[in-house]
């Protein structure tokens, strides 16, 4: 999936440690028999600096030495498939047995289950519920090889540990951390490509109708469309009537003579319809689909606003679509606009529950933050319009917003505070300032234990640049932010080290009718061509065709499809290149598709800064809400929370 490499979430095994290596989090590395990985990007630092390195398993003592025993020698990860990890446990008597891996499901626990003579069979339990078994021949082992097993075995679990355990993924996104985790990846995809097209099935072209009947019965609305004799015709709106009760009829005429067909209203999710069969009698009068309405039994001055019409074949009503000239769209007549990811972007990250505001306690004088008396105050800096909740375990509240931090204790006594504040309870700050609120507690109580205050929704905000760039996706197919760092997957070391691009796996080509466009035509069978070098025969999205997987499957007179690397159109209103081209230098026609080979660009500077930004982005536990501003199509983000590590070190004996 297209991403944002905004941290590793899997160690990296980087051997023997070396002191002009570059390490980078998660390393993973070796160093006088003790394994240890990097709690930041690091250079020059030795892994017993523990601001740096975290100890993972320590060098056991020797023990004696007893007769070879088949332990474990390695564990190492040999395949992947999809989300599925494939791990092969080697033994040290050459023979091998392997487990899967789910990422995103970590190790719960690893227990002995079963034994048959000298054979343990232990068993995976994931934290999905999911279970896996391995064997293993009992021996006797040294000390030394029991550790080395151990410290297999605890990578292992790391490893596993270390995966994602809470993901959420969409437009907009709340997420409940139940793993009590920070959100420690974000990723952002393009949506797929959006163009609204049209099966032609709405066969009228009426626009919004408004006004009143002013004494009158009824309101004609004429159409050009003609009526055949014995089908099957329904006819829907959306209404907006001032009186009730609504009555529709239609029917057929000419000039101003109209004969009705049917004079009764259906109503289904808020629109108005009615399915009627013209006979060839009744078309005598007329062939012409006329509507009459609103017709009432005993309201003659009522207002109405009549929009969204569509006339359709058969005796259901469908989801309105827009008139395109009674053929699909996009089509010369009719083009459709195409929206991708571009322009500017915000992804904004709202902690439901955010890290406690810093404040402080305001003491009269010689009573010290140790409470002896119930005259405190505790102080909070605040802004007009946020929203706060303060929490308090005492028997009362009292507060009020000042401008400046007073300087004295008057201040605290009772009565000059101008609203009680219910505790655990949000509020917004009414301006800008201090808002210091008066507390009562028992005697003896501290209050820096139990009253405390935390900014609510409080947002980061991310920007993300994309100017005239666009992030586009074609089912499969779809462009991604990576760093080309060491290490990455996507890491080529044809580019510059450390620097974000924009991998392109859909491109981009406009037809403006320019000389330099080697247009052909097929008289055969009606169709103009070009070759693309890179397009590839998946889908394409154009402006002014509908795609078709070949030239035998297009409907009508216009429409696309590829064969080979050549693109070609229909479209019967032209049978020369010249015309063609002509028609084409003011109808442009943009296409997108799949590229065979993609490319990569590198990213302005600008670009460069915010997605560093964005890939440091880190929030506080408890729920998380993710929302976007796009000038048009949204990104699709995907977040994951890791667990901390800090309690997975207990070894498996």
């Amino acid at each position: 999936m297209a991403q944002v490499n905004a941290g590793r979430v899997r160690f990296i095994g980087r051997g023997e440690y070396n002191n002009s290596t570059q390490y980078y989090t998660f390393d993973l590395v070796n160093y006088n028999g003790n394994s240890y990985f990097a709690k930041s990007n690091t250079l020059g630092n030795l892994p017993t600096n523990t601001t740096y390195w975290q100890l993972v398993a320590e060098k056991g003592n020797i023990g004696d030495t007893g007769a070879t025993g088949n332990g474990i020698a390695s564990i190492t990860k040999t395949s992947t498939s999809g989300l599925v990890d494939t791990y092969t446990i080697t033994f040290t008597s050459g023979n091998t047995t392997t487990f899967n891996v789910t990422n995103g499901n970590g190790i719960d626990r690893i227990e002995l289950t079963s034994t048959s003579g000298a054979v343990k069979t232990y068993t995976i339990y994931y934290t999905n519920g999911n279970t896996s078994t391995f064997d293993v021949t009992d021996g006797e082992v040294t000390q030394e090889q029991l550790d080395e097993t151990n410290e297999e075995v605890e990578r292992a679990k790391m490893v596993y540990n270390a995966l994602p355990k809470v993901n959420g993924t969409g437009t907009s996104i709340t997420m409940n951390n139940t793993a009590e985790c920070p959100v420690y990846d974000i990723e952002l995809s393009p949506s797929e490509l959006e163009q609204e097209s049209t099966s032609g099935k709405n066969l009228v072209n009426v626009s919004e109708k408004t006004g009143s009947l002013n004494n009158e019965y009824y309101r004609d609305i004429p159409t050009d469309f003609i009526l055949v004799a014995g089908t099957t015709y329904t006819v829907s709106f959306d209404a907006t009537v001032s009186e009730t009760p609504f009555i529709l009829s239609v029917g057929c005429g000419v000039n101003s003579y109209a004969k009705d067909m049917s004079n009764k209203a259906n109503q289904q999710n808020g629109r108005i319809y009615i399915t009627f069969t013209p006979s060839s009698e009744l078309l005598e009068f007329g062939n012409k689909l006329f509507i009459r309405c609103p017709r009432y039994a005993t309201q003659q001055n009522a207002t109405y606003t009549l929009k969204n019409f569509q006339l359709e074949i058969g005796s259901s009503m469908t989801d309105y679509e827009e008139y395109t000239g009674g053929q699909s769209s996009p089509n010369p007549q009719y083009p459709q606009e195409i929206h991708t990811v571009s322009g500017e972007n915000e992804v904004k990250i709202r902690n439901i529950q955010a890290t406690h505001l810093d404040g402080y306690v305001s003491v009269s004088a010689g009573k010290g933050i140790f409470r002896n008396s119930a005259d405190d105050s505790m102080v909070f800096p605040v802004v007009q319009g946020h929203k706060y909740i303060i929490h308090n375990n005492g028997n009362r509240n009292r507060g009020a917003i000042f401008e400046n931090i007073p300087t004295n204790n008057t201040y605290c006594i009772e009565g000059t505070y101008n609203a009680s504040i219910p505790t655990d309870t949000e509020f917004e700050a009414s301006a800008n300032g201090y808002l210091v609120v008066y507390i009562n507690t028992p005697n003896s109580q501290n209050v820096v234990d139990d009253f405390f205050a935390y900014e609510v929704d409080k947002l980061q905000t991310y920007p993300i640049s994309l100017g005239d760039l666009e992030y586009c996706k074609i089912g499969d197919y779809e462009d991604l932010f990576f760093k080309n760092v060491i290490g990455s997957e996507y890491y080529d070391s044809t580019l510059e080290l450390d620097k974000w691009y924009l991998k392109k796996n859909v491109g981009k080509v406009v037809f403006t009718g320019a000389n330099e466009e080697n247009w052909t035509y097929n008289d055969q069978y009606n169709f103009f061509a070009i070759t693309i070098p890179t397009i590839t025969n998946n889908s394409v999205y154009t402006n002014y065709y509908l795609y078709y997987p070949t030239y035998s499957s297009v409907s009508g007179n216009y429409g696309c499809w590829i064969s080979s690397t050549s693109f070609r159109i229909k479209n019967t209103d032209y049978s020369t290149t010249t015309d063609f081209k002509t028609w084409l230098s003011t109808h442009n026609t943009i296409v997108y598709y799949v590229l065979a080979t993609p490319t990569n660009i590198l990213l302005s500077d600008t670009l460069q800064t915010q997605l560093d930004n964005i890939q440091k982005a880190i929030t506080c536990q408890d729920q998380t809400n993710v929302s976007q501003t796009n000038n048009d199509l949204p990104f699709v983000i995907k977040l994951s929370a890791i667990r901390d590590l800090s309690g997975i070190f207990e070894l498996i004996q």
